[in-house]
């Protein structure tokens, strides 16, 4: 499967992932060091929504 990628270092660009047995692939994906997670891209049941990797930025001190 492959998603796009929204903010950080990757902004812009696609991953293709593995699906797992649910049919999603990893909630989770470190890229270079920049942290994404998996989230739903516009609401179902609209015909463009879809999964995509979102940046989690790095907080100071954790």
């Amino acid at each position: 499967m492959t998603l796009g990628i929204e903010g950080g270092p990757f902004d812009g660009r696609e991953i293709t992932v593995p699906v797992g047995e649910h049919g999603r692939p990893a909630g989770e994906q470190v890229l270079d060091g920049a942290r994404y997670v998996l989230r739903m891209w516009g609401v179902a049941p609209h015909p463009e929504a879809d999964w995509h990797y979102c940046h989690v930025p790095q907080q100071d001190g954790l």
